[in-house]
Formats: C-alpha cells, structure tokens, sequence
C-alpha cells in the first residue's frame, strides 16, 4: 500500500524486497532492490538488498559486484566484507 501511495521512497521498495526474500521470490527482490537504488543511486541498502538476491538465485560474480559495490558507499560497516567472504 505504501509503495501505492508514493512510489518515490526508496525504502519502501528496500523493505519490500527483504519481504520478498523472506518469501522467497527472489527475483521480485531484486527488481525492488533495482527500483530502490535507481530513486537513490547514493544509498548503499539497496546494493545490500540486490546482493542477497543475486546470492539467491546463484548469480555469484554479479552478487559479489553488488555487495563490493555496497561497500564502496558505506567503507565503515564491517558486514560488507562479510557478504563478500
């Protein structure tokens, strides 16, 4: 409904795609993990969010490029590293 409301929070479509995850439609989670970052290219959650996603559905290389990429916005969290490993 939220996304319905106002689909110009990228947020929204984070906390979507974690949701889609949970559920396991995996592809759903990335397409909102692409919309996320596309409304805030500078926001590193949604690489976060595409990276699980790619991990998912055995896409490594392009996982690895998300999360590195993550990494890259937000060089002081340690769990990026970890997603890498």
């Amino acid at each position: 409904e939220a996304i319905r409301l106002n689909s110009e929070v990228p947020a929204y479509f984070s906390n979507r795609s974690a949701a889609f995850v949970e559920m396991g439609d995996f592809q759903a989670a990335l397409e909102d993990g692409k919309v996320a970052e596309t409304l805030d290219p500078s926001w590193p959650k949604p690489h976060f969010r595409q990276g699980i996603a790619l991990r998912a559905l055995k896409r490594f290389d392009m996982a690895i490029s998300a999360f590195a990429y993550g990494q890259s916005l937000d060089p002081n969290n340690p769990s990026w590293q970890q997603e890498i490993e």
